[in-house]
């Protein structure tokens, strides 16, 4: 049922904030975050996908744009992205878990491959 929640979720999610809809859903990571000052933790699942269809569009939440894999800005997104997306991008699964001291700075980190999530 979890599943079903969070792919549910997901399609949601994509048609509100970005004008689209993902087919083919295949989860490939699992991330926590804590932030110090927020004793709330996020639960983050990754997911991939080769199929879509509608037209991207920006929305409070996002920007979308379009990159070559060699050129994706990774600089200017979150510090711990510079972490996982090169796994994700390699085709790897993956769990995290990352603590935060502010937005831009990472206190500590867990990051590794797995095999199943």
């Amino acid at each position: 049922m979890r599943k079903k929640n969070v792919e549910w979720n997901i399609h949601r999610e994509l048609l509100e904030e970005a004008g689209m809809v993902a087919e083919c859903l295949e989860e490939v990571g699992y991330l926590e975050f804590e932030f110090v000052e927020d004793p709330l933790i996020m639960k983050v699942h990754v997911f991939t996908s080769s199929q879509f269809h509608g037209d991207p569009h920006e929305s409070e939440e996002m920007c979308p744009q379009w990159f070559p894999e060699s050129q994706i800005p990774l600089d200017q997104m979150w510090a711990d992205d510079r972490l996982w997306f090169p796994l994700l991008l390699r085709g790897a699964k993956f769990k995290g878990s990352f603590k935060f001291m502010n937005l831009e700075t990472i206190s500590w980190y867990s990051l590794e491959e797995v095999t199943l999530l």
